[in-house]
Protein backbone atom coordinates (compact mmCIF):
# COMPACT_ATOMS: atom_id res chain seq x y z
CA UNK A 1 0.00 0.00 0.00
CA UNK A 2 1.19 3.69 -0.42
CA UNK A 3 2.65 5.48 1.81
CA UNK A 4 0.49 8.69 2.96
CA UNK A 5 3.20 11.76 1.84
CA UNK A 6 0.78 14.47 3.91
CA UNK A 7 3.23 16.82 6.04
CA UNK A 8 5.66 19.76 5.33
CA UNK A 9 9.54 18.88 4.25
CA UNK A 10 12.36 21.15 5.33
CA UNK A 11 15.07 21.40 2.30
CA UNK A 12 17.74 19.39 3.59
CA UNK A 13 20.55 18.92 0.38
CA UNK A 14 20.67 18.44 -3.39
CA UNK A 15 22.62 17.71 -6.06
CA UNK A 16 23.34 18.45 -9.98
CA UNK A 17 20.19 21.54 -9.72
CA UNK A 18 22.23 23.90 -12.18
CA UNK A 19 22.31 20.89 -15.12
CA UNK A 20 18.43 19.79 -14.80
CA UNK A 21 17.61 23.56 -14.98
CA UNK A 22 19.98 24.04 -18.04
CA UNK A 23 18.51 20.77 -19.87
CA UNK A 24 14.90 22.98 -19.38
CA UNK A 25 16.60 25.74 -21.12
CA UNK A 26 16.20 28.41 -18.14
CA UNK A 27 18.32 31.83 -18.44
CA UNK A 28 21.30 32.30 -16.55
CA UNK A 29 20.19 35.10 -14.24
CA UNK A 30 17.06 32.90 -13.08
CA UNK A 31 19.63 30.07 -12.54
CA UNK A 32 21.51 32.06 -10.42
CA UNK A 33 18.69 33.00 -8.39
CA UNK A 34 16.96 29.39 -8.34
CA UNK A 35 20.53 27.75 -7.01
CA UNK A 36 20.07 30.07 -3.72
CA UNK A 37 17.08 28.71 -2.86
CA UNK A 38 16.32 26.08 -0.10
CA UNK A 39 12.90 24.97 -0.98
CA UNK A 40 10.20 23.71 1.30
CA UNK A 41 7.66 21.49 0.25
CA UNK A 42 4.59 20.94 1.97
CA UNK A 43 2.23 17.61 0.71
CA UNK A 44 -1.76 17.55 1.05
CA UNK A 45 -2.70 14.01 0.59
CA UNK A 46 -6.27 12.77 0.72
CA UNK A 47 -6.22 9.60 -1.12
CA UNK A 48 -5.92 10.23 -4.54
CA UNK A 49 -5.93 13.54 -4.73
CA UNK A 50 -2.98 15.23 -3.74
CA UNK A 51 -1.52 18.92 -3.45
CA UNK A 52 1.98 19.69 -3.92
CA UNK A 53 4.02 22.78 -2.63
CA UNK A 54 6.95 23.54 -3.60
CA UNK A 55 7.48 27.14 -1.26
CA UNK A 56 10.38 29.32 -1.55
CA UNK A 57 11.37 33.08 -1.17
CA UNK A 58 11.54 34.04 -4.53
CA UNK A 59 8.01 32.34 -6.04
CA UNK A 60 6.00 29.10 -5.40
CA UNK A 61 4.63 26.18 -7.40
CA UNK A 62 1.59 24.10 -6.65
CA UNK A 63 0.89 21.33 -8.20
CA UNK A 64 -2.64 19.57 -7.26
CA UNK A 65 -4.10 16.85 -8.93
CA UNK A 66 -5.48 13.32 -9.48
CA UNK A 67 -3.25 10.17 -8.78
CA UNK A 68 -3.53 8.25 -12.15
CA UNK A 69 -5.30 11.00 -14.32
CA UNK A 70 -3.13 12.69 -17.02
CA UNK A 71 -4.13 16.89 -16.68
CA UNK A 72 -2.44 19.60 -18.87
CA UNK A 73 0.29 21.50 -16.28
CA UNK A 74 0.77 24.43 -16.57
CA UNK A 75 4.51 25.35 -15.98
CA UNK A 76 4.93 28.58 -17.12
CA UNK A 77 6.03 30.05 -13.94
CA UNK A 78 8.64 27.57 -14.02
CA UNK A 79 10.19 27.34 -17.95
CA UNK A 80 7.77 29.08 -19.73
CA UNK A 81 6.28 25.52 -21.08
CA UNK A 82 2.80 23.11 -20.80
CA UNK A 83 3.10 19.68 -20.25
CA UNK A 84 0.57 17.09 -20.41
CA UNK A 85 1.34 15.12 -17.33
CA UNK A 86 0.12 12.07 -15.08
CA UNK A 87 1.23 11.48 -11.53
CA UNK A 88 0.99 7.12 -10.56
CA UNK A 89 2.49 4.76 -8.01
CA UNK A 90 4.94 2.55 -8.62
CA UNK A 91 4.93 0.73 -5.83
CA UNK A 92 6.06 2.89 -2.77
CA UNK A 93 7.27 5.48 -5.63
CA UNK A 94 5.38 8.64 -6.43
CA UNK A 95 5.63 8.96 -10.49
CA UNK A 96 5.18 12.32 -12.61
CA UNK A 97 5.28 12.10 -16.11
CA UNK A 98 5.55 15.75 -17.99
CA UNK A 99 5.56 14.83 -21.80
CA UNK A 100 6.31 17.83 -23.89
CA UNK A 101 9.02 19.46 -25.65
CA UNK A 102 11.70 18.11 -23.39
CA UNK A 103 12.27 14.92 -23.44
CA UNK A 104 12.47 12.13 -20.59
CA UNK A 105 10.91 15.10 -18.05
CA UNK A 106 9.16 14.09 -14.49
CA UNK A 107 10.06 13.44 -11.32
CA UNK A 108 9.81 10.83 -8.31
CA UNK A 109 8.63 11.17 -4.41
CA UNK A 110 9.49 8.55 -2.17
CA UNK A 111 9.97 8.54 1.91
CA UNK A 112 12.83 6.88 3.82
CA UNK A 113 12.11 7.36 7.30
CA UNK A 114 11.42 11.03 8.02
CA UNK A 115 13.53 11.50 4.48
CA UNK A 116 11.63 12.63 1.80
CA UNK A 117 13.35 12.07 -1.48
CA UNK A 118 12.86 14.25 -5.24
CA UNK A 119 14.10 12.90 -8.12
CA UNK A 120 14.02 15.53 -10.93
CA UNK A 121 14.54 14.21 -15.04
CA UNK A 122 14.78 16.18 -17.85
CA UNK A 123 16.95 14.90 -20.92
CA UNK A 124 19.94 13.56 -19.57
CA UNK A 125 20.29 15.23 -16.42
CA UNK A 126 19.15 14.16 -13.20
CA UNK A 127 18.72 15.98 -10.12
CA UNK A 128 18.46 14.98 -6.37
CA UNK A 129 16.97 16.58 -3.32
CA UNK A 130 16.46 15.43 0.14
CA UNK A 131 14.13 17.13 2.35
CA UNK A 132 12.99 16.04 6.18
CA UNK A 133 9.53 16.26 7.57
CA UNK A 134 9.04 18.74 10.28
CA UNK A 135 6.58 19.42 12.99
CA UNK A 136 7.06 21.78 15.80
CA UNK A 137 10.54 21.06 17.64
CA UNK A 138 10.15 17.47 15.90
CA UNK A 139 6.98 16.74 18.16
CA UNK A 140 3.52 16.16 17.14
CA UNK A 141 2.10 19.83 17.43
CA UNK A 142 -1.05 18.43 19.42
CA UNK A 143 1.66 18.29 22.14
CA UNK A 144 2.11 21.60 22.85
CA UNK A 145 -0.70 22.37 24.44
CA UNK A 146 -3.16 21.08 26.49
CA UNK A 147 -7.18 21.35 27.03
CA UNK A 148 -9.12 24.69 27.87
CA UNK A 149 -7.77 26.05 31.25
CA UNK A 150 -5.16 23.58 31.83
CA UNK A 151 -1.24 23.97 32.25
CA UNK A 152 0.18 24.10 28.27
CA UNK A 153 2.09 20.48 28.27
CA UNK A 154 5.12 22.23 26.77
CA UNK A 155 5.81 25.75 25.01
CA UNK A 156 7.24 26.46 21.98
CA UNK A 157 9.12 29.33 22.73
CA UNK A 158 11.37 30.55 20.29
CA UNK A 159 11.35 27.23 17.77
CA UNK A 160 10.16 27.39 14.66
CA UNK A 161 7.07 26.65 12.58
CA UNK A 162 6.55 26.92 9.25
CA UNK A 163 3.95 28.01 6.91
CA UNK A 164 3.67 28.68 3.04
CA UNK A 165 1.74 32.17 2.91
CA UNK A 166 2.26 34.72 5.25
CA UNK A 167 0.17 33.80 7.96
CA UNK A 168 0.14 30.35 10.05
CA UNK A 169 -2.55 28.68 10.85
CA UNK A 170 -1.83 25.73 13.48
CA UNK A 171 -5.23 23.50 14.31
CA UNK A 172 -5.06 21.47 17.17
CA UNK A 173 -7.34 18.07 17.26
CA UNK A 174 -8.00 16.53 20.63
CA UNK A 175 -7.40 12.85 20.89
CA UNK A 176 -10.32 10.81 22.14
CA UNK A 177 -10.97 7.49 22.82
CA UNK A 178 -14.22 4.87 22.01
CA UNK A 179 -15.81 5.53 25.28
CA UNK A 180 -15.83 8.72 25.48
CA UNK A 181 -16.62 10.83 22.45
CA UNK A 182 -16.24 14.34 23.37
CA UNK A 183 -13.93 16.92 21.60
CA UNK A 184 -12.17 18.61 24.43
CA UNK A 185 -11.34 22.32 23.14
CA UNK A 186 -7.28 23.10 22.66
CA UNK A 187 -5.18 25.99 22.91
CA UNK A 188 -4.15 27.42 19.64
CA UNK A 189 -2.83 30.49 18.07
CA UNK A 190 -2.41 32.74 14.75
CA UNK A 191 0.50 34.67 13.75
CA UNK A 192 2.29 36.87 10.94
CA UNK A 193 5.37 37.16 9.61
CA UNK A 194 6.73 38.06 6.83
CA UNK A 195 7.36 35.46 4.25
CA UNK A 196 9.78 37.61 1.24
CA UNK A 197 13.15 37.41 2.24
CA UNK A 198 14.48 41.00 2.18
CA UNK A 199 17.56 42.95 1.91
CA UNK A 200 19.71 40.37 -0.09
CA UNK A 201 20.44 41.29 -3.17
CA UNK A 202 21.48 38.39 -5.96
CA UNK A 203 24.29 41.17 -7.16
CA UNK A 204 25.52 42.46 -4.22
CA UNK A 205 27.45 45.72 -4.11
CA UNK A 206 30.60 45.56 -3.43
CA UNK A 207 31.77 47.80 -0.53
CA UNK A 208 35.00 49.61 -0.86
CA UNK A 209 35.80 51.29 1.65
CA UNK A 210 37.83 53.99 -0.38
CA UNK A 211 35.21 54.97 -2.43
CA UNK A 212 34.20 58.61 -2.26
CA UNK A 213 31.28 60.85 -3.73
CA UNK A 214 28.84 59.16 -6.16
CA UNK A 215 29.21 55.78 -8.00
CA UNK A 216 26.93 54.46 -10.46
CA UNK A 217 24.96 51.26 -9.57
CA UNK A 218 25.02 48.47 -11.16
CA UNK A 219 21.72 46.41 -12.13
CA UNK A 220 20.41 44.74 -9.16
CA UNK A 221 22.75 46.45 -6.67
CA UNK A 222 19.97 48.07 -5.01
CA UNK A 223 16.73 46.41 -6.01
CA UNK A 224 14.14 47.91 -3.56
CA UNK A 225 15.10 50.78 -5.43
CA UNK A 226 11.78 52.83 -6.95
CA UNK A 227 11.78 56.05 -8.80
CA UNK A 228 8.61 58.18 -7.99
CA UNK A 229 7.21 60.98 -10.31
CA UNK A 230 4.83 62.63 -8.39
CA UNK A 231 5.04 66.71 -8.02
CA UNK A 232 8.87 66.01 -9.01
CA UNK A 233 11.26 62.73 -9.14
CA UNK A 234 11.63 61.48 -5.91
CA UNK A 235 13.00 58.24 -4.66
CA UNK A 236 11.27 54.82 -2.50
CA UNK A 237 12.40 51.34 -1.50
CA UNK A 238 10.12 48.16 -2.16
CA UNK A 239 8.97 46.34 1.17
CA UNK A 240 7.23 42.90 0.72
CA UNK A 241 6.01 42.75 -2.71
CA UNK A 242 3.24 45.49 -2.57
CA UNK A 243 4.29 48.57 -0.71
CA UNK A 244 6.64 51.61 -1.27
CA UNK A 245 8.37 53.16 1.86
CA UNK A 246 8.90 57.00 1.25
CA UNK A 247 9.12 60.38 2.80
CA UNK A 248 6.13 62.45 3.02
CA UNK A 249 7.28 65.62 1.82
CA UNK A 250 7.68 63.92 -1.97
CA UNK A 251 3.44 63.48 -1.78
CA UNK A 252 2.40 66.72 0.27
CA UNK A 253 5.15 68.95 -0.40
CA UNK A 254 6.77 72.03 1.76
CA UNK A 255 6.48 74.08 -1.05
CA UNK A 256 3.49 76.41 -0.97
CA UNK A 257 3.28 76.62 -4.48
CA UNK A 258 2.34 72.81 -4.72
CA UNK A 259 -1.74 73.51 -4.00
CA UNK A 260 -2.94 71.04 -6.30
CA UNK A 261 -5.02 68.25 -5.09
CA UNK A 262 -5.33 64.52 -6.24
CA UNK A 263 -1.82 64.90 -7.93
CA UNK A 264 -1.13 61.81 -9.71
CA UNK A 265 1.49 59.26 -8.07
CA UNK A 266 3.51 57.34 -10.56
CA UNK A 267 6.29 54.57 -9.51
CA UNK A 268 8.58 52.76 -11.44
CA UNK A 269 10.76 50.26 -10.45
CA UNK A 270 13.31 46.85 -11.17
CA UNK A 271 16.25 49.12 -13.07
CA UNK A 272 18.77 51.02 -12.98
CA UNK A 273 18.19 53.19 -15.85
CA UNK A 274 14.57 55.51 -15.82
CA UNK A 275 14.50 55.00 -19.41
CA UNK A 276 14.72 51.26 -18.99
CA UNK A 277 11.69 51.71 -16.52
CA UNK A 278 9.71 54.28 -18.07
CA UNK A 279 9.43 51.61 -21.04
CA UNK A 280 7.92 48.73 -18.41
CA UNK A 281 5.72 51.36 -17.17
CA UNK A 282 4.38 52.40 -13.73
CA UNK A 283 2.83 49.96 -10.76
CA UNK A 284 -0.48 52.09 -10.08
CA UNK A 285 -0.79 52.95 -6.50
CA UNK A 286 -4.36 51.92 -4.72
CA UNK A 287 -3.49 53.72 -1.43
CA UNK A 288 -1.25 56.58 0.21
CA UNK A 289 -0.83 57.01 3.61
CA UNK A 290 0.78 59.96 4.95
CA UNK A 291 2.09 59.44 8.61
CA UNK A 292 -0.93 61.83 11.03
CA UNK A 293 2.14 63.73 12.46
CA UNK A 294 3.56 65.07 9.08
CA UNK A 295 2.68 68.42 8.84
CA UNK A 296 3.04 70.02 5.17
CA UNK A 297 2.77 73.85 6.65
CA UNK A 298 5.64 73.75 8.37
CA UNK A 299 8.11 74.72 6.42
CA UNK A 300 11.13 74.21 8.64
CA UNK A 301 10.06 71.10 10.53
CA UNK A 302 9.92 67.60 8.86
CA UNK A 303 9.39 65.59 11.85
CA UNK A 304 6.99 62.64 10.50
CA UNK A 305 8.36 62.59 7.02
CA UNK A 306 7.37 58.95 6.06
CA UNK A 307 4.91 57.77 3.54
CA UNK A 308 3.45 54.12 2.51
CA UNK A 309 2.33 53.60 -1.05
CA UNK A 310 0.28 50.29 -1.54
CA UNK A 311 0.30 49.24 -4.80
CA UNK A 312 -2.32 48.03 -6.72
CA UNK A 313 -0.79 44.44 -7.67
CA UNK A 314 1.65 42.40 -5.79
CA UNK A 315 4.40 42.58 -8.18
CA UNK A 316 6.30 39.41 -9.37
CA UNK A 317 10.00 39.70 -7.78
CA UNK A 318 13.40 39.09 -9.33
CA UNK A 319 16.76 39.49 -8.98
CA UNK A 320 16.25 43.14 -9.84
CA UNK A 321 12.83 43.64 -8.09
CA UNK A 322 13.80 42.61 -3.78
CA UNK A 323 12.83 44.23 -0.98
CA UNK A 324 14.39 46.22 1.81
CA UNK A 325 14.52 44.98 5.27
CA UNK A 326 13.29 47.07 8.58
CA UNK A 327 15.43 47.91 11.25
CA UNK A 328 14.55 46.44 14.79
CA UNK A 329 17.44 47.57 17.08
CA UNK A 330 19.55 50.86 18.12
CA UNK A 331 22.81 49.45 17.24
CA UNK A 332 22.29 49.76 13.80
CA UNK A 333 22.47 53.84 14.19
CA UNK A 334 25.67 53.93 16.13
CA UNK A 335 27.99 56.94 15.41
CA UNK A 336 30.64 55.60 12.24
CA UNK A 337 28.75 53.26 10.76
CA UNK A 338 29.00 53.42 7.77
CA UNK A 339 25.95 53.03 5.18
CA UNK A 340 24.73 53.25 1.55
CA UNK A 341 21.67 55.89 -0.14
CA UNK A 342 20.69 55.38 -3.78
CA UNK A 343 18.29 57.69 -5.72
CA UNK A 344 18.44 59.29 -9.59
CA UNK A 345 18.56 62.81 -8.15
CA UNK A 346 20.58 65.47 -9.26
CA UNK A 347 24.55 64.83 -9.53
CA UNK A 348 26.92 67.88 -10.31
CA UNK A 349 23.60 70.19 -11.39
CA UNK A 350 22.30 67.80 -13.48
CA UNK A 351 19.47 65.13 -13.42
CA UNK A 352 20.73 61.64 -13.65
CA UNK A 353 19.32 58.87 -16.12
CA UNK A 354 21.11 56.53 -14.14
CA UNK A 355 20.27 54.98 -10.45
CA UNK A 356 23.55 56.56 -8.39
CA UNK A 357 25.10 55.67 -5.02
CA UNK A 358 26.99 57.14 -1.84
CA UNK A 359 29.02 55.47 0.74
CA UNK A 360 28.06 57.73 3.82
CA UNK A 361 28.84 57.18 7.91
CA UNK A 362 26.20 57.75 10.79
CA UNK A 363 27.28 60.93 12.11
CA UNK A 364 27.57 62.19 15.50
CA UNK A 365 24.00 64.21 16.54
CA UNK A 366 26.08 66.60 18.23
CA UNK A 367 28.47 67.02 15.44
CA UNK A 368 25.41 67.70 13.00
CA UNK A 369 23.93 70.09 15.65
CA UNK A 370 26.34 72.52 15.75
CA UNK A 371 27.06 72.55 12.18
CA UNK A 372 22.70 73.77 12.18
CA UNK A 373 24.07 76.58 14.98
CA UNK A 374 27.16 77.67 12.53
CA UNK A 375 24.85 78.28 9.93
CA UNK A 376 22.08 79.63 11.56
CA UNK A 377 19.36 77.52 10.49
CA UNK A 378 16.30 76.58 12.29
CA UNK A 379 14.93 73.56 10.70
CA UNK A 380 13.87 70.78 13.26
CA UNK A 381 16.16 68.35 14.36
CA UNK A 382 13.64 66.03 16.58
CA UNK A 383 14.89 62.66 17.82
CA UNK A 384 13.04 61.11 14.47
CA UNK A 385 16.01 62.20 12.37
CA UNK A 386 19.45 61.29 12.17
CA UNK A 387 21.98 62.87 10.33
CA UNK A 388 24.49 61.22 8.06
CA UNK A 389 27.89 62.34 5.82
CA UNK A 390 31.03 64.70 7.31
CA UNK A 391 31.08 67.92 7.00
CA UNK A 392 34.18 67.90 4.78
CA UNK A 393 33.01 65.58 2.01
CA UNK A 394 30.45 66.16 -0.53
CA UNK A 395 27.09 64.33 0.90
CA UNK A 396 26.06 63.08 -2.75
CA UNK A 397 22.56 63.53 -2.10
CA UNK A 398 20.56 66.24 -3.74
CA UNK A 399 17.29 67.48 -5.40
CA UNK A 400 15.61 63.99 -7.13
CA UNK A 401 16.94 61.71 -4.34
CA UNK A 402 14.27 62.53 -1.33
CA UNK A 403 11.97 59.18 -0.42
CA UNK A 404 15.11 57.09 -1.14
CA UNK A 405 16.45 54.84 1.48
CA UNK A 406 19.82 55.13 3.75
CA UNK A 407 20.89 51.19 4.11
CA UNK A 408 23.23 49.61 6.53
CA UNK A 409 24.74 46.10 6.54
CA UNK A 410 22.98 43.87 9.75
CA UNK A 411 26.17 41.39 10.75
CA UNK A 412 23.81 39.73 12.67
CA UNK A 413 20.98 39.07 10.29
CA UNK A 414 23.39 38.84 6.92
CA UNK A 415 21.04 41.72 5.69
CA UNK A 416 20.60 45.27 4.59
CA UNK A 417 18.47 46.79 6.46
CA UNK A 418 16.70 50.43 5.91
CA UNK A 419 17.33 53.11 8.86
CA UNK A 420 16.71 56.20 7.04
CA UNK A 421 14.64 57.88 4.71
CA UNK A 422 16.01 60.78 2.46
CA UNK A 423 14.45 63.70 3.88
CA UNK A 424 16.04 67.27 3.80
CA UNK A 425 19.24 69.05 4.20
CA UNK A 426 21.12 72.34 3.28
CA UNK A 427 22.43 72.59 -0.19
CA UNK A 428 24.00 69.84 -2.55
CA UNK A 429 27.95 69.87 -1.54
CA UNK A 430 29.51 69.34 1.89
CA UNK A 431 28.07 68.39 4.73
CA UNK A 432 25.63 66.24 6.77
CA UNK A 433 21.95 65.12 5.13
CA UNK A 434 19.20 64.73 7.63
CA UNK A 435 17.27 61.09 7.61
CA UNK A 436 13.96 59.92 8.91
CA UNK A 437 14.90 57.40 11.22
CA UNK A 438 12.91 54.72 10.28
CA UNK A 439 13.45 52.51 13.23
CA UNK A 440 11.11 55.02 15.22
CA UNK A 441 8.42 54.37 12.83
CA UNK A 442 8.24 50.79 12.39
CA UNK A 443 5.16 50.11 14.29
CA UNK A 444 3.08 52.60 12.33
CA UNK A 445 4.34 50.89 9.13
CA UNK A 446 3.47 47.26 9.95
CA UNK A 447 0.31 48.53 11.24
CA UNK A 448 -0.40 50.43 8.28
CA UNK A 449 0.35 47.19 6.22
CA UNK A 450 -1.16 44.75 8.83
CA UNK A 451 -4.40 46.46 8.16
CA UNK A 452 -4.60 46.15 4.21
CA UNK A 453 -3.53 42.68 3.84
Amino acid sequence: MPPNLTGYYRFVSQKNLEDYLQALNINVALRKIVLLLKPDKEIDHQGDHMVVKTLSTFRNYIMEFEVGVEFEEDLRIVDGRKCQTIVTWEEEHLVCVQKGEVPNRGWRHWLEGEKLHLELTARDAVCKQVFRKISASGMDLSRLCGKQGSPLASTPGQREFVSSGRRLRLTFHAHTSSKDKTICLHKGFLTLFQAVVCGQPVTPITQNPKTLGSSRAKLGNFPWQAFTSIYGRGGGALLGDRWILTAAHTIQPKDSIYLRKNQSVNVFLGHTDIAEMLKVGNYPVRHVFVHPEYNQSESHNFNGDIALLELEHSIPLGPNLLPVCLPDNESLYLNGLWGYVSGFGVEMGWLTEELKYSRLPVAPREACEAWLRERHRTEVFSDNMFCVGDKMQTNGVCQGDSGSVYVVWDDHTHRWVATGIVSWGIGCGKGYGFYTKVLNYVDWIKGVMDSKD
